[in-house]
């Protein structure tokens, strides 16, 4: 079997005589041809993705040139060599996939990239002849994450409706699947737990005609079941800061206003309006105390968001992310450029709320993530590559933790 594309259409043909001689079973652009019947194949983005186990039993990825993600990662199989396709539903999956191999009916193993939440192209397994599938390597580590400590931690995927909540006991290395967040979750944005049972989490949520809310939603079981709470029903948020089970801060997007919120009664309190815009980031470690980071400089308040007070320009160019620890420690990761293509990253801490700081050793990576639970503990996302297959960008994505103040750093995946 050989599969021919010229990116428009696909041809399918089979030899039966080593090679001499050809026929042309199937092609994906004969429009009078229905799916699923003689002489019918899926549209495939690329022709290398053909795996038969025998004469008559094959499989293919049918990954659409279409933008829309929910449209890639097609599965279909043949039993009859070629002549007919049938799609797979797969389940637990959404992605890229690459390169399927099956050892019979049943096992079968793929690659497949997974819209940035895994390292590369990740190996799936199937025992169920591709309806199911699990992964195996690399490890599974979650987009969105939340740790307590060194070792506990909570996370969520974040990406195309893949709503699986995990766990970590042994700091990151390896992750649980523990719940799920609830229909209708198209996109998890931020997940904070304030301890092993108490956790938050803020989603873009899709029905039948868009994705332009977003939902609120909380667990009290440590993530195995989640609530929604709906008096934030109607507003785009930005960002949410719990501080206790039941007060914290919220940006609703567009309204350009930090809203100091009690869940006691849910009842929204107006603070005072953020020094920038929806574009800055925010942490508060308490209700009283908390760090507002924009492209150029750090903002504090010590009074519940009534003034703020610019630090020290932390990077001279610009800033990316900021972290909280929970004993205070804080830490911010910047790039300081002297031109467009000249650019180092740095990534500062600064242990006595932001009054002097100390410069932190990073692996050499373009960093697109930090987290750190307290002065010694945290976690860096980063790659040193990208791809785009499919008009969508796929990066080396590797995690590393440090138990050190980042002095030195472990790989986890």
């Amino acid at each position: 079997m050989v599969c021919i594309s010229d990116h428009q259409r696909n041809t399918l043909f089979r030899t039966a005589d080593g090679g001499l001689n050809w026929e042309k079973l199937a092609e994906s652009s004969t429009s009078s041809v229905k799916p699923g019947t003689s002489g019918w194949m899926p549209v495939i983005s690329y022709p290398y993705v053909l795996s038969f186990i025998d004469q008559k039993h094959g499989w293919i990825t049918g990954n659409s040139s279409s933008e829309n993600p929910k449209d890639i990662g097609r599965l279909y199989m043949t039993s009859d060599s070629g002549e007919t396709w049938r799609k797979v539903e797969p389940k637990g999956i959404q992605a890229l996939f690459q390169n399927p191999q099956f050892i019979d009916g049943k096992t079968g193993f793929i690659l497949a990239d997974h819209f940035g939440s895994i390292d590369g192209p990740a190996l799936f397994r199937t025992q169920d002849g591709g309806k199911t599938w699990t992964q195996i390597l690399p490890f599974l580590y979650p987009r969105q994450t939340s740790y307590l400590d060194s070792m506990n931690g909570f996370g969520v995927d974040g990406y195309a409706g893949v709503r699986q909540v995990y766990r970590t006991s042994n700091g990151g290395r390896t992750w649980q699947k523990i719940g799920e967040l609830p229909d209708g979750v198209e996109a998890a944005r931020q997940i904070q737990f304030l301890d092993s049972m108490r956790g938050f989490e803020l989603s873009q949520e899709c029905d039948s005609l868009s994705c332009s809310n977003f939902g609120v939603y909380y667990t009290i079981d440590g993530g195995y079941t989640w609530h929604r709470f709906d008096q934030l029903n109607g507003f785009e948020s930005r960002a949410l800061a719990m501080v206790n089970s039941q007060e914290g801060y919220w940006i609703p997007f567009g309204n350009g206003s930090l809203l100091q919120i009690s869940l006691n009664g849910i009842e929204a309190k107006k603070g005072a309006e953020p020094v920038l815009s929806e574009q800055s980031n925010f942490q508060f470690l308490n209700l009283q105390v908390g760090y507002e980071l924009t492209h150029d400089q750090l903002f504090k308040t010590s009074n519940g968001a009534k003034t703020w007070q610019p630090l020290l320009p932390v990077c001279a160019n610009r800033n990316r992310f900021l972290s909280l620890g929970r004993d205070g420690s804080l830490w911010v990761l910047g790039y300081k450029c002297s031109d467009y293509s000249h650019c180092i990253t740095l990534l500062l801490s600064s242990m006595d709320g932001g009054q002097s700081w100390k410069s932190v050793i990073l692996p050499t990576l373009t960093i697109t993530d930090i987290q750190f639970a307290d002065a010694n503990h945290g976690w860096i996302r980063g790659g040193n590559k990208a791809n785009y297959i499919g008009g969508i960008t796929f990066g080396a994505n590797h995690i590393y933790s440090t138990a050190d103040g980042g002095r030195t750093w472990v790989q986890l995946n």
